[in-house]
């Protein structure tokens, strides 16, 4: 069989592997905080989902970027919609949405997760 070599991952510089998911959850622990904020969105998008309370009367937008493809500019842009999440929480309940790969990609870049 022929070598590829010259032909296949021209663009790939080098190969480290990821750790996985347990490792990475020992290594960096979710903060509390953090947490809470994740139990607290999770339970207000099935009150408006459910129509479950009266703040169930807002409505649910989520926003984001189809993929992220730029870091500080996806951190500014969450920073950015916090801010008007803030101040529009009386009516809208917005969640930031997000991916860091390409999954329906057939071909061309298939996000941070394949090509940092």
């Amino acid at each position: 069989r022929e070598s590829s070599s010259s032909t296949d991952n021209l663009r790939i510089r080098a190969i480290q592997p990821l750790l996985p998911p347990a490792c990475l959850m020992l290594e960096l622990p979710v903060p509390v905080e953090v947490s809470a904020l994740v139990a607290q969105s999770r339970q207000d998008i099935g009150e408006i989902l459910n129509a479950k309370s009266a703040r169930a009367a807002r409505l649910l937008v989520i926003v984001g970027p189809p993929v992220i493809h730029d870091t500080e500019a996806a951190l500014e842009f969450a920073a950015r919609l916090r801010g008007v999440a803030a101040r529009l929480s009386d009516t809208l309940l917005v969640v930031f949405a997000a991916s860091f790969e390409r999954g329906h990609a057939g071909a061309g870049w298939k996000g941070l997760v394949n090509d940092p």
